[in-house]
């Protein structure tokens, strides 16, 4: 009976207790226990994991394993300051959107979400331009103070607000 270790714990593996896994590209090979854990990690976890078995004296093809660490690492790291730089957008949009909603130092209220008919009436053509132009779809907020009003893109806003709630 051929016998191997576990990439992680470094127990020896018989048939019946071998499991093995797809390590990009390669094939390694773990004990029933090192499986799950692996299996129920997110992908930060696996990194040290992965860090783990590069140190390991049963894995196999090394240089593989390593590039696909180091390239996984890297597109990780990449989504990771595009995450970061579309949150901080997103917040940029929130307080820029907070100050425009305000007056007479306080908040704004939603009245509705109106349509509006684009277009003007003219001499030859009549209400045929309303019909090419089309319409637009606007937020109402209204200032209980002063009775200020104020129209919004509604897209704008749910998406902050989805993006809010993330």
């Amino acid at each position: 009976m051929a016998r191997r270790t576990c990439i992680l714990c470094e127990r020896d593996l018989f048939l019946m207790g071998k499991y093995v896994i797809d390590l990009h590209g390669t094939k390694q090979s773990l004990c029933g226990e090192c499986k799950r854990v692996y299996e129920k990690c997110n992908l930060e976890e696996k990194f040290v994991l992965w860090e783990k078995m590069l140190r390991s004296s049963s894995l196999e093809d090394y240089e593989t394993v390593r590039a696909g660490v180091a390239a996984a690492r890297g597109k990780w790291e990449e989504a990771q300051i595009k995450r970061q730089d579309e949150q901080e957008m997103i917040a940029k949009k929130r307080a820029l959107l907070e100050s425009n909603a305000c007056c007479c130092d306080m908040p704004m209220t939603l009245l509705e979400e109106r349509q509006f008919q684009l277009g003007e009436y003219t001499l030859f053509g009549g209400g045929l331009n309303h019909l090419e132009a089309g319409s637009m779809t606007m937020a109402i907020y209204r200032c209980e103070c002063c009775g200020q009003l104020k129209f919004f893109d509604p897209e704008i806003l749910s998406k902050l607000s989805k993006q809010h709630l993330e």
